[in-house]
């Protein structure tokens, strides 16, 4: 694995898999200066959840896989 620091501050700025061959580069989310959108996200096997825990948000739920 590859990583890069700041070289003021020595925060970690990005990384690279060798095994790549540098065809991904992860960057700390950090580092953006940029708004970012987070995907839609959901909830799946919801019936097998502890009883007591409680989903407080408005994502999708299903009981077992997520249909296709």
């Amino acid at each position: 694995m590859l990583r890069s620091f700041c070289m003021h501050c020595g925060s970690p700025l990005n990384w690279a898999s060798k095994e790549r061959d540098g065809e991904e580069v992860d960057f700390t989310l950090g580092t953006l200066d940029a708004p970012i959108e987070p995907p839609q996200q959901w909830h799946i096997y919801t019936a097998s959840k502890a009883s007591w825990y409680v989903i407080e948000d408005d994502d999708p739920q299903w009981p077992g896989r997520k249909p296709e």
